[in-house]
């Protein structure tokens, strides 16, 4: 399992959104749902006060198994609301 969150200039985080992993060393598309991602900054249910525009940090993680290799190329990377 794999999680994508965002953190912004202002200090706003959203949610952890979950992605299912594919380890098998091949290209992977992932779409992630702005909308869902954005519903739950600062974990307190208002959502959508983050704006893209002041994107600080795209935080990918893995969540399952040894976590101290996992090493993620990205690219294509897009965002839009």
């Amino acid at each position: 399992m794999y999680k994508v969150k965002l953190d912004d200039h202002n200090g706003g985080s959203t949610g952890e959104y979950n992605l299912a992993a594919n380890n098998s060393g091949s290209w992977t598309t992932y779409s992630v749902n702005m909308s869902e991602l954005l519903d739950n900054v600062d974990g307190n249910g208002i959502g959508r006060n983050m704006s893209l525009s002041i994107l600080k940090v795209v935080a990918f993680m893995a969540t399952h198994g040894a976590t101290e290799d996992v090493v993620f190329r990205l690219d294509n990377v897009y965002f839009w609301e």
